[in-house]
């Protein structure tokens, strides 16, 4: 008779246990998945809603800070990964642009296209007499649009560069 305790010693049991652990935990992650125009317009004038009456909150909770981090490099070292968890909690733009402007200023979004299979939001941020314009990248989570990155027109690179 074929006895399967013999055959599937200790170690091997091991590994096929991190083996059903590792497929269980890429299972359980929060996987992209296309946005539709419709989506990313909706996310859009959400967002120019939250600044227009100066509340933070969407936009902070917009920014795949995930993504964002990875997308900048930092994954690598061990150093790498502790400064990335610091920017992960330090971005908050929304925080950075209601504090930033005036009760005049206006965060409007002025365009949305699709450039290699993602959809991009312009937004322009006028206030006081100078002018300023956003292109963020959208991302497809679970829980609906994130920003991937946002091009800032000023500082002419994204916000992954930036960082």
């Amino acid at each position: 008779m074929y006895d399967m305790k013999k055959t599937l010693s200790q170690p091997y049991l091991l590994l096929l246990s991190g083996v059903f652990i590792l497929v269980a935990c890429i299972s359980c992650s929060s996987p992209e998945k296309p946005v539709t125009a419709d989506e990313a317009r909706s996310f859009g004038k959400k967002l120019e809603q939250s600044i227009e009456k100066r509340d933070p909150v969407f936009f902070n909770e917009a920014m795949d800070r995930t993504e964002l981090t990875k997308r900048a490099g930092l994954s690598g070292s061990r150093e790498e990964k502790e400064f990335a968890a610091g920017v992960r909690n330090a971005i908050n733009m929304g925080t950075k642009i209601v504090e930033g402007i005036s009760k005049e200023a206006t965060y409007q979004m002025v365009k949305q296209y699709e450039k290699d299979g993602k959809h991009h939001l312009i937004f322009r941020l006028y206030d006081d007499g100078s002018i300023n314009y956003h292109d963020l990248e959208l991302i497809g989570r679970k829980n609906g649009p994130k920003v991937a990155d946002m091009m800032v027109y000023t500082t002419g690179e994204n916000l992954s560069v930036t960082i």
